[in-house]
């Protein structure tokens, strides 16, 4: 609905039109002054608590008001809203009377109506109606006029639930076209490209999909403008350039939520672009931040590579025990600390022994989910150099995992040399969404392999 008319609104027209303040009071039953406030106040109760009493007592006095005024567009608008939300609420008993409404509006006027089918359409929605008879109802709305925008724009949301990306892009292109403020539409546009592109960040790299990488750029960037203080689009923005490598940009943008809200997904894209940008100290305030706040699981992980990196071993095994307990079957988290364990144990007083067969014993009973998380722990617990797990990767995900294990593999054999150069190529995949870009980062920073 693009206008819900409020008490000051309506008041402010009232002052403009014919009848002045003094002829209003001198209404003697159900005047308009005390009518307009009931209903706005029973509108107002409606939008908190969503008792369905509080829209009928606006729809009774609205309408009273009416009587009075009959011509007021302003009110005419207030009542429509408060027809609209009945009509959702009991198509049955209301929709009809929202439809004779709608009609009493010139098409001029129409353009800030949302049809009477939106109603119907909405009411479907909520009670999980299907695809096809909800699309009904946006053609049926279509056909009435009103403002239309919100019509293929939620056409667009329908066919990217329907795994169908280009019907979406269609229909929030025309959406657009009418409602070109609308940031909603532009963070649908993302998705619907991704779609499109079958996009799997596993395949779609920034170097080699530059086109479409600035596609979804735009999108972000038009939806934050549109709504500079929606924390939501300013971290997906965020985390758009993080996973392109711009940790300055990721960082002003996250800087900028951070302003907004202190929430889990803002103190992530913060404490990353700090992490990426090598501002230990300050991502380590946020990493704090997370973990008493929010408990958050990454969050210990992250501090682990903080204390690595400067040196601080001393903290790292109580980080260890809070992953544990959050741990459950995450593969990924169970092999880098059973590696981080063996890099505090080579440095402990005395020091421990560090062997293939200490990798084997720890990483044999993991369970694993998929195929290629199997190959992972058969070529960890193989006897001697094992199968060729680079040689398996599939996409830029897998062969990210393939050189971090591989990297593994040989420290555990006592090939740090070797370790050392898997763990630059895992950092050279540019996987910054990953846990073993970050692990393979700390370790070679901390001087400890």
């Amino acid at each position: 609905m693009k206008l819900r008319i409020y008490l000051i609104l309506v008041f402010s027209l009232l002052f403009m039109g014919c009848t002045t303040t003094n002829q209003l009071s001198s209404i003697q039953h159900n005047n308009l002054d005390t009518l307009l406030t009931k209903g706005d106040q029973a509108f107002s109760a409606w939008k908190k608590d969503y008792r369905v009493r509080d829209l009928s007592a606006a729809e009774l006095y609205y309408g009273r008001a009416l009587e009075h005024e009959p011509n007021h567009y302003g009110l005419r608008l207030a009542y429509y809203s408060v027809l609209f939300d009945l009509a959702i609420v009991n198509s049955t008993k209301w929709l009809s009377k929202l439809e004779a409404n709608f009609e009493s509006f010139d098409i001029e006027e129409k353009v800030d109506l949302d049809p009477p089918a939106f109603s119907e359409y909405l009411s479907a929605t909520f009670q999980n109606k299907g695809a096809k008879e909800r699309m009904a109802l946006l053609r049926k709305g279509l056909s009435q006029g009103g403002s239309t925008g919100i019509l293929w724009f939620n056409y667009g949301k329908i066919f990217i639930s329907l795994d169908n990306p280009v019907a979406g892009l269609y229909n929030l292109e025309k959406a657009e076209a009418l409602s070109e403020n609308v940031p909603q539409i532009f963070a649908n546009k993302i998705i619907a490209l991704k779609g499109i592109h079958n996009w799997n960040e596993c395949v779609y790299g920034p170097i080699n999909n530059k086109e479409l990488m600035m596609a979804i750029g735009k999108a972000h960037r038009k939806a934050v403008e549109l709504a500079p203080n929606n924390t939501t689009y300013i971290n997906d923005f965020a985390n758009y350039y993080k996973y392109n490598g711009n940790f300055a940009l990721a960082r002003n943008l996250a800087e900028k939520a951070s302003t907004i809200d202190r929430s889990l997904d803002t103190l992530i894209q913060l404490g990353d672009s700090y992490l990426g940008l090598g501002e230990i100290d300050k991502a380590r305030l946020v990493l704090k931040e997370q973990v008493d706040k929010h408990n958050y699981f990454d969050g210990y992980n992250l501090l682990i590579n903080t204390a690595l990196i400067q040196g601080n071993l001393e903290e790292i095994p109580a980080h260890m025990r809070e992953m544990k307990k959050h741990e459950w079957d995450r593969l990924y988290t169970q092999l880098t600390r059973i590696w981080t364990q063996a890099l505090i144990d080579k440095h402990s007083q005395p020091a421990k022994k560090i062997s293939e067969d200490t990798l084997k014993g720890q990483v044999s009973s993991l369970t694993t989910k998929t195929g290629w998380q199997t190959s992972i722990r058969d070529y960890l617990t193989s006897s001697g150099p094992g199968p060729d797990l680079v040689n398996q990767a599939k996409n830029g995900c897998e062969m990210t995992e393939a050189y971090f294990y591989t990297a593994m593999k040989h420290w555990f054999n006592g090939d740090t040399e070797a370790s050392k150069i898997f763990l630059e190529k895992t950092l050279n995949q540019r996987s910054f969404l990953f846990i073993e870009h970050w692990k393979a980062d700390a370790y070679l920073k901390s001087g400890l392999l």
